[in-house]
């Protein structure tokens, strides 16, 4: 049935996320960083030299924003790109096999994710150092960046990335959920799964009707949702093969963490903080859930914010908790 019928709420809002991240002063670009794998992302609009031609914005410092297994990163950061676009050359891609980024090799690994996202920069143009804030998987693609490249990549913010967890961290959420692997809630098939997946990520989750929940299942999670897949199995944090994980060379780390959050505990904040050492602060945000940026932007903004633009390490604040020894 034509008509009425078919207006699709999340086209439609994807739409409008299209429209403010140009008013942002960004732009889409399809980046082919090989003949096997081309990278959507969201890149600064550069000023026009004198002669008419396009130059690589190189007046503010560059600011790359790593999603995590939100079905593209236009959603995953929709609250963040107007508050950071001021200050900083903001890029967004997104990862592979997540909204327009594929590739042809049989790699999974969230390093040769780093690895591409890497090469995209420089064949953008960035010579410069990047600070990198990395939520959920993205916070473990920004750890391999870090670790790999560390002369490029500068200050990182971990996002409630479970970068310390053991091979049983999902056990507990899928007993709760009746699941029998974490890609049922992350890769939805069902609308049951996709509801459990957002209370999940949610202190308080929004009621969605079933038939927006249907909307999200077929334009979001349709496609890729093998390879998707396999991006979970592939992951080498979280096993026992990532361990002993290395030390990152990076002088200044920010970890924030939801305090409700259901799937990466805050304990594993503070694990990671012993790991990192003196260079890594933690900053817990009441009231959230594991998609703080989501939750409470205005809070999180200022917190990504201030720490990207200091200098020294911030006192410990009220939000912060301290951790148990």
């Amino acid at each position: 049935m034509g008509g009425c019928w078919d207006f699709s709420l999340i086209e439609f809002k994807l739409r409008l996320l299209r429209r403010h991240y140009k008013a942002c002063g960004l732009k889409s670009e399809l980046i082919p960083i090989d003949n096997d794998t081309t990278i959507h992302c969201w890149t600064p609009t550069p000023p026009i030299a004198e002669a008419g031609v396009w130059s690589v914005p190189n007046t503010k410092p560059s600011l790359l924003l790593l999603h995590g297994f939100a079905p593209n990163a236009m959603i995953c950061w929709e609250n963040q790109v107007s508050a950071f676009a001021r200050d900083y050359n903001v890029y967004v891609p997104d990862l592979l096999f997540f909204g327009d980024s594929v590739t042809e090799s049989k790699q999974r690994s969230e390093t040769f994710q780093a690895e591409c996202i890497a090469k995209m920069l420089q064949m953008l143009g960035v010579q410069n150092e990047v600070d990198v804030v990395g939520t959920s998987y993205g916070g473990m693609v920004a750890f391999r960046m870090a670790e790999k490249f560390p002369e490029f990549v500068n200050k990182i913010v971990f996002s409630d990335s479970g970068v310390c967890m053991s091979p049983d961290n999902d056990e507990p959420l899928l007993k709760k959920h009746g699941m029998n692997h974490i890609s049922q809630m992350l890769v939805p098939e069902k609308v049951s799964d996709l509801k459990a997946g957002i209370d999940s990520a949610m202190y308080k989750a929004p009621w969605l009707p079933d038939f927006v929940c249907r909307d999200i299942l077929k334009v979001l999670h349709e496609e890729h949702r093998v390879e998707r897949k396999q991006l979970l199995d592939a992951l080498v944090i979280g096993t026992e093969a990532a361990f002993p994980l290395p030390k990152l060379k990076q002088g200044r780390v920010l970890i924030v963490w939801g305090e409700h959050d259901a799937i990466f505990s805050t304990e594993l904040a503070y694990k990671l903080q012993r790991h990192l050492g003196r260079s890594a602060e933690v900053t817990v945000m009441k009231n959230c859930g594991h998609v703080p940026q989501v939750e409470n932007p205005k809070e999180y903004n200022h917190i990504v914010l201030d720490f990207l633009k200091s200098s020294v390490p911030s006192v410990i604040s009220k939000r912060q908790v301290t951790p148990v020894s």
